[in-house]
């Protein structure tokens, strides 16, 4: 179950802050609006995961899954570039959370 919700505060985080983007360029209040209501969705949800493991624990697997998922729509979606030295610091992201959870 730790899983699931993991994905879910991600995926909450992720849609967050893209909408957050699109509300820094339009000024757009319903953007803003849906954020806040997306990490009102990550907040419960990180409670629930709270419940299941250290808080830790918790937060650096998510907290290292969300900077690989939003540096990776920050790519697709934004033209974002990384250069080496994040793209490192991802792949050290991802290892983290490989020997966290094993």
């Amino acid at each position: 179950m730790f899983w699931q919700f993991a994905f879910i505060v991600v995926a909450a985080e992720a849609v967050a802050v893209y909408y957050l983007k699109k509300y820094s360029s339009t000024s757009n209040l319903y953007f803003f609006l849906l954020s806040m209501f997306l990490y009102t969705i990550y907040a419960f949800t990180l409670a629930e995961l709270f419940k299941r493991k250290k808080i830790a624990i918790s937060q650096a697997i998510t907290g290292m899954m969300s900077l690989v998922v939003l540096s990776t729509l920050g790519l697709y979606l934004h033209n974002e570039t990384l250069n080496y030295r994040q793209l490192l610091g991802l792949a050290t992201a991802i290892l983290s959370i490989c020997i966290l959870t094993f």
